[in-house]
């Protein structure tokens, strides 16, 4: 019976960290894509130009890859 235990301890072990897994990368995923909307809001209206419209995009490139870390 003690080894069933420990078997079923093991299992609801990695069932949580497979849980979790597929929550980061939810949230990987959704930020990546609002983060690629706007950027690519940014380049279909062309309100932005010169500096400030290369720093926007930079910006959100950077926000993406702090959010993937």
């Amino acid at each position: 019976m003690e080894k069933n235990t420990e078997y079923q301890i093991l299992l609801d072990h990695v069932e949580k960290m497979t849980d979790r897994r597929q929550n980061i990368t939810t949230i990987y995923l959704s930020v990546n894509a609002a983060i690629l909307s706007a950027i690519s809001f940014l380049f279909r209206d062309g309100t932005l130009t010169g500096t400030a419209y290369q720093v926007s995009a930079l910006m959100l490139l950077v926000a993406g890859t702090i959010a993937s870390d």
